[in-house]
């Protein structure tokens, strides 16, 4: 079936009139296979991770399609706004979900800990709007903004709804990744002998306190983990020697601490 099911909307790729600019950016998409191949070997690190965060929160997990466009799912992308990680939080709204963000540590290179963040974001953006469509173009330009403009133009319908230039590409982009994300091995059944990254381990965070200055492979023994196994899962730390203080660590199952 060619369509998305939101929960609260379906859209059905088969209404043109509608949907004509989704389906343009989908075979946008489709005829860049450099951009999704690179998005699916990522998957192989992700997908899960991002699909048990969607599930825990009650999002949709066809939004598992907004990260990947958001970011490539590169836990290092930073954009010209200063947004940084798969969700690609800016300081502001970031901070405003509890992430710490300093010289020290910007969680929002964690995806352990920033997804958890970006699933409550939709969550409260749904609530607040009334659709997940809304709450997609509201996770691009800002709750504030959109609310102005449907109260403004009087329309709450997200593909009619005037928005700014960026937006307005984002609310068909989005649900074009999406769609790809869905029929991904029906169009190449090839994908799944393509090597994907190895899957990031299921893990717990703890906090740490620290009574002194420590090195992150003092950290790192005290968790019972190699320096690299520590920094494998604990992206968010952007020193060396970590200043006294509490600190939210990431440790992984030890059955998965063998994997690269």
């Amino acid at each position: 079936q060619d369509s998305l099911i939101f929960g609260d909307a379906v859209l059905s790729f088969r209404d043109s009139v509608l949907l004509k600019a989704i389906q343009e950016r989908f075979y946008w998409i489709k005829n860049d296979p450099e951009l999704w191949l690179s998005w699916h070997v990522r998957l192989g690190r992700y997908e899960e991770l991002i699909l048990s965060t969607l599930r825990e929160h009650g999002v949709p997990e066809i939004f598992i399609g907004l990260f990947i466009w958001e970011s490539r799912l590169n836990s290092d992308a930073k954009s010209r706004a200063k947004a940084v990680g798969i969700p690609q939080f800016i300081p502001f709204t970031g901070q405003a979900y509890g992430l710490r963000i300093n010289s020290i540590v910007d969680e929002r290179l964690n995806p352990y800990i920033s997804l958890p963040a970006a699933a409550k974001h939709l969550v409260d953006l749904k609530d607040s709007l009334g659709s997940w469509l809304l709450a997609i173009a509201a996770y691009n330009c800002g709750e504030p903004q959109l609310k102005r403009r449907i109260a403004k133009q009087g329309t709450r319908d997200v593909f009619l709804l005037e928005k700014p230039t960026e937006t307005n590409g984002y609310v068909y982009l989005v649900p074009a990744t999406m769609f790809w994300y869905q029929k991904r091995y029906e169009l190449y059944p090839w994908l799944e002998f393509v090597p994907q990254y190895e899957e990031f381990p299921e893990a717990t965070i703890r906090e740490m306190k620290l009574s002194k200055p420590t090195s992150l492979e003092d950290i790192a023994e005290s968790c019972g983990l190699s320096l690299k196994e520590f920094k494998r899962v604990n992206r968010h730390f952007l020193v060396q020697r970590v200043p006294k203080g509490t600190y939210r660590v990431v440790i992984p199952e030890p059955e998965s601490l063998d994997q690269d």
